[in-house]
């Protein structure tokens, strides 16, 4: 799992790929490889539900701040 999926599950969520390869290039530029491939995880493994991240890695203090962030400085 990997940059391709993320913006992939973002586009299905956002119905737009239109800010998809911005937030998914921050999050591998500001996070380190391994809390990458854990937040991709994470995002498909709650592909279903309703809400794009999930809260174990909203609230993860180490990822949440970055992923905010990135969705932040990405937004339309």
């Amino acid at each position: 799992m990997g940059k391709d999926q993320l913006a992939s599950i973002c586009g299905e969520k956002a119905s737009s790929s239109v800010n998809c390869s911005c937030f998914t290039t921050a999050l591998e530029t500001n996070l380190e490889p391994e809390q990458f491939a854990r937040v991709v995880k994470a995002i498909d493994d709650n592909r279903r539900y309703t809400g794009f991240v999930p809260g174990e890695i909203a609230n993860d203090a180490s990822l949440g701040a970055t992923v905010t962030e990135a969705q932040l400085n990405c937004a339309a």
